[in-house]
């Protein structure tokens, strides 16, 4: 996902399905400001509730089980942890970090625990309306230097990927999920993850994110 591009996008995309989102900040009137900011900008973005801490972003997801989550990394309670939970539980709904914060392991930690964002705080509403959409459609979105950093330990370039590999990186940095790319590809979703899994090794790689990242890095997207 091109970071540049977002503001036309978030200004050309036309609304689609309604994305419920909570917010979860231990400023309950920037919380809920940049809820009203975004339903302005983008009427299918619906606030459902806001969290001021980690234990009640868990309870609010169990409540409502939002589409998406926007997690201050460091709430109290511990934004990282309770993205690891959300994750865990309800692997269906997305989380986006946004943080001030551009320690190295907060990012990987991040990432780890299942967030498929990490945006910094300051993000325009219109950049964050096309993050949010973007996630929504199974996109993985970050900044330019979480992207640096996330490729800090760049895998080595003399290391060959085979077409299929390839293939396979630039669908999964498209956002598509894996039953998806079985179905563009001919595969069956189970060799599907077991090439991913291998591609992801090859490359000295952690997880899905910094393949993704990877690919569009790679310019494959």
């Amino acid at each position: 996902m091109r970071w540049d591009n977002f503001p036309e996008m978030a200004q050309a995309e036309i609304a689609g399905d309604e994305i419920r989102i909570v917010i979860a900040d231990d400023h309950p009137s920037y919380a809920r400001g940049v809820g009203l900011l975004l339903n302005s900008m983008a009427p299918e973005i619906e606030l459902v509730g806001t969290a001021g801490s980690a234990a009640e972003a868990i309870k609010l997801v169990e409540k409502s089980v939002p589409d998406l989550i926007l997690m201050d990394i460091q709430m109290p309670g511990g934004g990282i942890e309770a993205t690891r939970q959300i994750s865990e539980e309800f692997p269906a709904v997305k989380v986006v970090m946004l943080t001030v914060s551009e320690d190295d392991e907060d990012i990987f930690d991040a990432m780890k625990a299942g967030a498929s964002g990490f945006l910094p705080k300051q993000v325009e509403v219109d950049e964050l309306v096309a993050a949010i959409r973007a996630v929504h459609r199974g996109q993985v979105v970050v900044s330019p230097l979480v992207a640096d950093k996330l490729l800090r330990s760049a895998p080595d370039e003399r290391v060959g990927l085979l077409d299929v590999e390839r293939s396979l990186l630039k669908l999964v940095a498209e956002g598509r999920d894996n039953p998806d790319i079985g179905r563009e590809m001919g595969m069956s979703e189970a060799t599907v993850k077991r090439v991913l899994k291998n591609v992801v090794q090859k490359l000295h790689l952690h997880n899905r994110v910094q393949a993704a990242v990877y690919a569009a890095k790679k310019g494959w997207v």
